[in-house]
């Protein structure tokens, strides 16, 4: 139906070249949104991998906190109040 509409308003002399120019610029726009869109998503992936790693490290460190072992002036302290130990 467009095709009939376009012929009539343009004429078949024009009509090839207003096929061809709008082909033309129906590509270039097809290839610049799957170009933005597989940057966006590799930046997403990218995104995504550094939050992970961030978490891992968050992590990583919270364990080494909990992990605090006592200095040896602070086991001899702690062993005052415990009863010796029987042979």
């Amino acid at each position: 139906m467009v095709a009939v509409i376009a012929l009539f308003v343009v004429g078949p002399e024009r009509l090839p070249g207003l096929v061809r120019t709008g082909g033309y610029w129906f590509g270039k726009i097809r290839y610049w949104i799957n170009n933005t869109q597989s940057e966006m998503k590799r930046e997403f992936h990218n995104a995504e991998i550094l939050r992970q790693e961030t978490e891992q490290k968050i992590e990583q460190s919270a364990t080494e906190a909990l992990e605090v072992q006592p200095k040896p002036d602070e086991t001899s302290s702690a062993n005052e109040h415990l009863p010796p130990k029987q042979p």
